[in-house]
């Protein structure tokens, strides 16, 4: 049982994952609008809550795991040389720093790469007025260009520096990307509960089977798909919250679930260290124990990263709220008949 438990423990992985498809399903779907109409997007705006929505939080946590990683075990700790790595999102790219401080935060160094090309692929799209095909071969591209990045990786023996470069990671975005894409140009009806549920249990046990069967399978053919099924199980899922009707999606709206999407930067950013103090504390718990015992302090982390560190850095990147201009007294106006009508 104990094995069982480690196991689900470990495959929980999978929600890091998770937060590289929505990135490309939600920002990729913010810019859908321009692609179709032809319009240049506000690229300063979108670097600028980019930034907001990572830095501030990012550097408060990095600060906090430091401190806490030092209080229980200096041993864990890289070299102090190497600590400005983290402030540059370059940790992956030193054995020294890797998985080290706050090792999920891994993930936050392809987030910003991703965040950096997205505008140049958007901005490329634009001028080249790509319709939904040409959107399509793109996004076809991200996955062949990430299966060859990761092919030739374990070809050459790149290692853990090359396995976490973005390349590895574009196919995961495209999946997300390509849900939001549909949704824009498809302007699919809603579906009926039936389908709903149908979609949905695909989805599952796509994320379910990728986890039993895969898991971080190393070498041979498999290696080269490990956790894409995953990605396009959380790219369905995405999809569905939008168009999907049905008792199958109701979990999305429970109340305490949407309070922890809130939060749940915050959160991420700060379980692994306290999971450290914690297993400083009872090194024997298991992962039962240690799960339940560290949840409700990452929880309250993460509210409080919420409201004194995210939520105002969002509020100073919207700028100052303008009053809404007073409308002028209607006059009746009489519209000429259009002659091409």
């Amino acid at each position: 049982m104990t094995d069982f438990w480690s196991v689900v423990g470990t495959e929980l992985r999978l929600g890091l994952f998770l937060f590289f498809v929505l990135t490309g399903f939600l920002l990729y779907r913010g810019f859908l609008r321009h692609l179709h109409n032809g319009t240049k997007p506000d690229m300063r705006l979108y670097l600028r809550r980019r930034a907001a929505r990572i830095l501030p939080a990012y550097y408060v946590a990095v600060i906090g795991a430091i401190i806490l990683v030092l209080l229980a075990d200096a041993r864990g700790m890289p070299p102090t040389e190497q600590l400005p790595l983290f402030a540059v999102f370059a940790q992956n790219y030193s054995h020294a720093t890797f998985l080290t401080v706050d090792s999920p935060t891994w993930t936050l160094c392809i987030e910003v790469g991703f965040y950096a090309l997205l505008p140049l692929i958007v901005l490329a799209l634009i001028k080249l007025r790509a319709g939904w095909k040409a959107q399509a071969g793109v996004l076809v591209g991200m996955v062949v260009v990430g299966l060859a990045w990761r092919w030739t990786g374990y070809t050459i023996g790149g290692g853990q520096t090359w396995d976490n470069m973005l390349p590895v990671w574009l196919p995961f975005f495209a999946f997300g990307m390509a849900a939001a894409l549909w949704l824009e140009y498809a302007k699919p009806k809603p579906l009926s509960p039936r389908r709903t549920l149908a979609i949905f249990a695909v989805a599952v046990l796509l994320v379910a089977g990728n986890a039993a069967l895969l898991g971080t399978v190393q070498g041979g053919a498999m290696h080269y798909i490990n956790d894409l099924p995953a990605a396009i199980g959380f790219a369905l899922l995405a999809a569905l919250a939008i168009v999907g009707t049905g008792p199958s999606l109701r979990w999305l709206h429970m109340r305490w679930l949407v309070g922890l999407g809130v939060i749940s930067y915050g959160f991420y950013l700060w379980h692994m260290p306290i999971l450290i103090i914690q297993r400083d504390i009872y090194p024997h718990g298991g992962f039962l124990l240690s799960f339940a015992a560290a949840l409700p302090f990452a929880v309250l982390a993460g509210a409080l990263s919420w409201r004194f560190v995210e939520k105002p850095a969002l509020r100073k990147a919207r700028g100052p709220e303008k009053a809404p201009a007073k409308r002028p007294a209607r006059r009746p106006v009489v519209v000429a008949e259009n002659p091409a009508s």
